[in-house]
């Protein structure tokens, strides 16, 4: 299970807090060794009810605390794909 550290500001209308877990399935994934490999899912504000999904992967840092996980994103303008950010 992966749990919010320092949700964002923009999360707290959601009732979301420290170490409540992701409601939506923002991560869906496994472990493969010292790394996680998934799917991130993101909401964006400027395109309310849709989600955006794309492939991560990362290592486990920290004494198995922390997973940092990577990818590269579609940027939307407003509701339309622009362009990717990784």
């Amino acid at each position: 299970m992966f749990a919010y550290e320092h949700p964002k500001d923009n999360l707290r209308p959601l009732k979301v807090k420290r170490g409540t877990e992701p409601a939506r399935g923002t991560f869906r994934g496994s472990r493969r060794g010292t790394c996680h490999e998934g799917v991130a899912r993101i909401f964006s504000k400027k395109c309310p009810g849709e989600t955006t999904e794309y492939d991560v992967s990362g290592p486990i840092v920290h004494g198995s605390t922390t997973v940092v996980l990577v990818g590269t994103r579609p940027v939307y303008n407003p509701c339309r794909r622009t362009e990717s950010y990784t």
